[in-house]
């Protein structure tokens, strides 16, 4: 074989060995690059599922049960079967004869309860011409706290009357103490104390949460003041 025919076949090997190996180097990184993407999207994947899982923790069973009830609640408010009133036997009464809801009911017990205590308190202590005026004051009272029950009842409320204005007061306990007054109008007039190491912090106002009954759920607004809301 002559020196030129030789260098020719190798130089036709060289090529042909060179095309051969970039083909198997290139394909090699190729794989594996998309292996690697593949591992890179699980995390975002799995972010995005535990995201979702949090969201619906929001929308549990008991939540949409207690949503429910507060609308059925407000259709009563708006449908006047929720209104306080003194029955025959001088006790006062928030639901009217004939609704019955078990919720409804445990929201009612317990202001009812207190409600006619002070009712008795006010035709026992009043002259007869005082009495009816500050009755009145109180039924009134009670028209818009009743508004309020499915939320205050959730949180363990204390009820008082206020003697001077004869508006309703609730006492929250949680981070501070929340101290809400309710009249027979819309407005709530509300009072923040927190003690700190140094003094105490002291937040007070009037929220106006309008006559609309649905806007009641709002006042998770004034509860959240101290950490009492979720």
């Amino acid at each position: 074989m002559t020196k030129k025919t030789e260098e020719k076949l190798l130089d036709s090997s060289a090529g042909h060995y060179y095309i051969k190996d970039h083909f198997v180097t290139f394909t090699q990184p190729v794989y594996l690059q998309k292996r690697q993407t593949q591992k890179d999207i699980r995390p975002k994947f799995t972010s995005q599922v535990f995201y979702t899982e949090n969201f619906a923790e929001l929308y549990e069973p008991n939540e949409h049960h207690f949503a429910d009830e507060r609308l059925s609640w407000y259709e009563a408010i708006e449908n006047g079967e929720l209104k306080p009133n003194i029955d025959q036997d001088g006790n006062v009464r928030l639901l009217t004869d004939g609704l019955f809801n078990s919720k409804h009911s445990e929201w009612c017990k317990q202001i009812e309860m207190i409600a006619s205590q002070w009712i008795e308190r006010e035709y026992c202590g009043s002259s007869r011409v005082t009495e009816n005026s500050k009755v009145d004051t109180i039924l009134g009272a009670l028209a818009q706290l009743v508004r309020y029950l499915p939320e205050l009842q959730e949180k363990q409320p204390n009820y008082f009357l206020d003697v001077e204005t004869y508006k309703i007061g609730v006492t929250l306990q949680g981070e501070g103490t929340l101290t809400l007054l309710i009249g027979g109008n819309s407005e709530i007039e509300y009072s923040y104390a927190q003690r700190q190491e140094k003094g105490s912090v002291r937040i007070s106002g009037i929220a106006k949460l309008t006559t609309n009954i649905r806007n009641s759920k709002n006042i998770w607004k004034l509860l959240n003041l101290q950490g009492v809301v979720k």
